[in-house]
């Protein structure tokens, strides 16, 4: 028992003494590699610290209060927009607005072949036509049977003078009573049917409106002045009723259409000023350029969170409808910690400094970046804010690299991998 205890004792120092040598083996394979290829490996923080030589530059890293924003992009729209499409079928024949082109309102931009709808005009001025002749006829009949019916009226005030001299007889004085009374019969029908022939001559002409507005549809106009931003259709397209022909963008202004989270709407006021960059191809594209808040969804998208903003661009600057502009919210003023950009080295992914100690030695520092602005970098985590660091390092860091080799293996602190 106890000699095949020792042997598998034996057995399992042979592994581990075996599985050891594996791993320094291949730890030099890959030291070597880096070597080879004239690489260095990661340098351990704070391990070896480099001399300083005199007159070094050195810069204190400080805390100081910063006014924050919050950016969010967005696209740059017209104030006034809209699709032309057709309202009516036809064959494009003309196409009178091109890409770009500024356009009027109530200008035609294109022209379609309505055929039928020509014909609906001609048949609803033939009907128009006929009403009039209609009603110019009922007019005539009133006419005459006015003049009858005035007619029989005298007759019958001059036989009722004869009754009362006793000259007429009842049967001729009821004759003339008579012919009064049908008289006045025929004058109201008269009446009447002038009356229909008027309605129907309405008729006709609301028809004939009618079609001359369905045939004016073959003619597109434009709704508003303004420019032609797209132009989908073609001379020679079938074009049927809802089809966009063009886009037109109108000439009163644009605006920047923003999407913001709830919890950033906090930060957003109706009128204030924010500085909106990019959106154009004026020469203050890129320097920036102030737009005023002037609308706030009251209500946020329920699968996305976030509330719709609009903002009114200033007049000019070369604005361009659907291109991406940023816009920066101004938040409360945060105290951060910021150093020269030159004084940040990044290398492999990871952002490092180097700090002065008490030896007047350079350490390394890993270091995690934000943003940058005016030559500065913010520094979010590896520094307190009460060390001297090395303003420019590059050349130092070239002078010790193969001292820094030496401290291969070093693992960065957590939050320092690489720039925010």
């Amino acid at each position: 028992m106890s000699e095949t205890r020792e042997m598998g004792m034996s057995k399992g120092n042979a592994k581990k003494r075996w599985m050891t040598g594996a791993a320094l083996a291949v730890v030099a394979l890959a030291g070597a590699a880096l070597v080879a290829r004239g690489r260095t490996a990661p340098r351990a923080e704070g391990a070896i610290g480099l001399p300083l030589p005199a007159g070094t530059p050195v810069v204190a890293a400080q805390w100081t209060r910063r006014a924050a924003y919050w950016r969010a992009p967005g696209e740059v729209r017209a104030r006034q927009q809209a699709v032309v499409a057709a309202r009516v079928s036809g064959y494009i024949t003309a196409m009178r607005a091109h890409l770009g082109d500024r356009v009027r309102a109530g200008q035609v931009l294109a022209v379609l072949a309505t055929p039928q709808a020509g014909q609906q005009v001609r048949a609803a001025a033939a009907a128009v036509a006929a009403a009039q002749a209609q009603r110019a006829a009922a007019e005539r009949q009133l006419a005459a049977a006015r003049a009858q019916a005035a007619l029989a009226a005298s007759t019958y005030r001059r036989y009722a003078q004869l009754r009362a001299e006793q000259a007429v007889s009842p049967y001729e004085m009821e004759q003339v009573a008579t012919a009064r009374q049908s008289r006045q019969a025929l004058a109201a029908a008269a009446r009447a049917q002038l009356q229909a022939a008027a309605a129907q001559l309405g008729r006709a002409r609301a028809g004939l409106a009618q079609s001359e507005i369905a045939a004016g549809y073959g003619r597109v106009r434009a709704p508003f002045a303004g420019r032609i931003t797209a132009r989908p259709a073609a001379v020679g397209d079938l074009a049927m009723p809802g089809q966009p022909l063009y886009k037109v963008a109108g000439a009163v202004g644009s605006k920047l259409r923003v999407s913001v989270p709830d919890r950033e709407l906090r930060w957003i006021h109706l009128g204030e000023r924010v500085r909106v960059t990019g959106g154009g191809a004026g020469d203050g594209a890129s320097a920036g350029r102030w737009a005023t808040v002037r609308r706030m969804a009251p209500a946020s998208d329920a699968a996305t969170h976030m509330a719709v903003v609009e903002l009114r661009l200033p007049a000019g600057g070369g604005w361009r409808p659907g291109a991406f502009a940023t816009a920066a919210f101004p938040l409360a003023a945060t105290r951060q910690l910021w150093l020269p950009s030159g004084a940040v080295l990044r290398a492999g992914g990871l952002s490092e400094v180097y700090v002065v100690n008490r030896q007047r030695r350079a350490e390394l520092r890993w270091v995690r970046t934000g943003g940058e602005a005016g030559g500065q970098v913010e520094i979010l985590a590896g520094l307190t804010g009460n060390e001297t660091v090395v303003a420019a390092p590059r050349e130092l860091a070239a002078g010790g690299a193969g001292e820094a080799a030496l401290a291969a293996g070093g693992a960065a602190p957590e939050g320092a991998n690489g720039h925010e």
